[in-house]
């Protein structure tokens, strides 16, 4: 008996290539970037109204305001806890005005009065400078409160 004899081949397989070709390559997978949340815009504050009545602190002045978009009309009421029964006189007329950020000015004709300040936010109270010529010319710093 002969011995047997055994032939091995060796075979390169390369999947997917033909002769003269390059292997193939996968594909990228391209992923999107998630796009950023759009930012929510903060709530817009209602406008600034200074309308109503008023007391101030120094001087004890009784104020009515009325605006009208920037556009103050108003009448002095009162002083010193005593009340004008003429509020139709022209002298205790008021007008002025009021920006959108809360600058505020009047003046009325009786004692020189004029007012110079800002409304805070929620228009409960506004600081600012008061001037008057009630026993002598004197400006005062001034809080006014809404009653």
């Amino acid at each position: 008996m002969r011995p047997a004899k055994l032939l091995v081949l060796g075979f390169t397989l390369l999947a997917g290539c033909d002769e003269g070709t390059t292997p193939n390559t996968p594909t990228p997978v391209v992923i999107a970037p998630t796009p950023a949340p759009t930012p929510t815009p903060a709530p817009t504050p209602p406008p600034l109204s200074v309308s109503g009545d008023w007391r101030s602190e120094a001087r004890s002045w009784d104020i009515r305001l009325e605006q009208t978009g920037t556009t103050l009309r108003g009448v002095l009421l009162g002083f010193k806890n005593q009340e004008y029964s003429n509020q139709g006189h022209p002298d205790l007329q008021i007008t002025g005005t009021v920006s959108a950020a809360g600058a505020v000015e009047f003046k009325a004709a009786a004692f020189d009065l004029s007012f110079s300040g800002t409304a805070e936010p929620g228009g409960a109270r506004m600081t600012g400078t008061l001037h008057d010529c009630v026993n002598a010319c004197r400006n005062y710093g001034e809080i006014l409160n809404r009653k």
